[in-house]
């Protein structure tokens, strides 16, 4: 299979915990209705969007790190 043809999934990573903006969290939401799947089938791939994976914010009291850790292993 050529890359021309190849299906593209788009999955979401929604944490910002970790990051220097936690804005970032909002990326897939962002990368969505900016249009990026979109652009991409314009292009002549088939796109699909799959899962969103939020980090979990409960564990917040122990610290950034502890949402990363968790979120990463998942």
């Amino acid at each position: 299979m050529t890359d021309a043809i190849r299906p593209i999934e788009l999955l979401g990573a929604a944490i910002g915990e970790g990051a220097p903006d936690r804005r970032t969290r909002a990326g897939p939401a962002s990368l969505r209705r900016w249009g990026l799947g979109a652009r991409l089938s314009a292009r002549g791939r088939a796109v699909r969007w799959g899962a969103v994976v939020g980090s979990d914010l409960a564990l917040m009291p122990q610290g950034p790190m502890a949402v990363v850790g968790e979120f990463s292993v998942r």
